[in-house]
């Protein structure tokens, strides 16, 4: 017959007599002991299948005059060696009818991307569109956002099967072609990564 752990209930008066039962040099050693398994454990290399987490932008990012892409500097992450992640955002922007905006990807070398852009085609016209991009994007490929003078939403998500190399995940984009006027990643976009594998 197998041998069942004891089981011990924590009161509140247990605790309190743990307490006063330590040394202080015991009690130093407990809490580096603790300390160095919190720090372990918020890795985020540590993440288990199923858990998320997400990326909030706090201020708009303006950009005008330039059609190479870039980083967001608030919708960027790391990703880690050997894992399959799944992600989603939201994201706010603004551009001319001329300008549009290139949305994309930055991944690690070694890694791979497969994903549908979900935005107003290039072209849109009015304050609103009718027609969604759903064409499937990999690897180096981004994304013509419609603009129309006014703020619109891109909704892109997709799966990146990691590499061999820990690394860098984030939004990138400019201009879809060069002009004075803004454009602009607005403050609330969101990114929404879970490990899927």
């Amino acid at each position: 017959m197998t041998q069942l752990p004891e089981v011990r209930v924590v009161t509140e008066d247990r605790v309190s007599a743990l307490v006063n039962e330590v040394s202080l040099d015991d009690a130093e050693t407990l809490y580096d002991d603790i300390s160095d398994r919190v720090i372990e454990i918020g890795d985020l290399r540590y993440r288990s299948v199923g858990e998320s987490w997400s990326l909030v932008k706090p201020s708009t990012t303006t950009r005008n005059n330039t059609i190479t892409e870039t980083d967001d500097p608030d919708l960027t992450t790391t990703l880690y060696a050997g894992n399959v992640y799944s992600f989603k955002a939201f994201l706010i922007y603004n551009a001319t009818t001329v300008a549009d905006v290139d949305i994309g990807f930055t991944i690690p070398s070694g890694s791979s991307i497969l994903w549908v852009p979900n935005c107003p085609p290039g072209g849109a016209s009015g304050s609103v569109s009718t027609q969604v991009n759903r064409t499937a994007k990999s690897n180096g490929n981004s994304a013509v956002n419609g603009g129309v003078g006014s703020d619109l939403v891109s909704l892109p998500e997709g799966i990146i099967t990691m590499g061999g190399s820990d690394g860098t995940f984030a939004v990138k984009w400019a201009q879809s072609n060069i002009e004075a006027t803004d454009a602009t990643l607005g403050a609330g976009s969101r990114l929404f990564i879970e490990r899927i594998g």
